[in-house]
């Protein structure tokens, strides 16, 4: 599959955070945004597919993955690092902030020092002092 990743997408005027909440958030206007998670890029048509289909079935419950699922994330770990998971070791997250914060209250206790190697994602600062952990930086070089 080919991709277009030299199509430049207008994001002003669609409440994006990162170009329509600059000035909101002390940046000027008209910043050139380098966020990592938040993409400039149409959406792969396979995704855009997927997503489709779901809109068109036309309900919106609870959803669980399949075995497949698993298997595709162990055989992720094991081809890339030589690593065997086992389905029971995968955890799902809705999100990596949320993974984060309970690897926090899982690990270390109130008052513990956790250490963070900076620059990284904004948030992250606050989600080690918001859950009472002493914050260490360990800047990258």
């Amino acid at each position: 599959m080919r991709y277009d990743f030299d199509n430049v997408v207008n994001r002003y005027g669609t409440n994006s955070l990162k170009y329509d909440f600059a000035r909101e958030r002390g940046k000027p206007a008209n910043i050139l945004p380098m966020w990592v998670a938040d993409m400039d890029f149409p959406v792969p048509p396979e995704v855009l597919t997927g997503v489709q289909q779901a809109v068109n079935h036309e309900i919106f419950g609870y959803t669980e993955p399949k075995g497949s699922y698993y298997d595709v994330v162990a055989g992720w770990f094991h081809s890339r690092f030589g690593y065997h998971v086992t389905r029971r070791e995968i955890v799902k997250a809705p999100g990596i902030l949320f993974a984060l914060v309970q690897a926090i209250r899982a690990f270390t206790e109130p008052g513990d020092p956790v250490m963070i190697q900076t620059p990284v994602y904004y948030p992250f600062y606050d989600l080690i002092r918001d859950n009472g952990r002493t914050l260490v930086t360990n800047p990258l070089i």
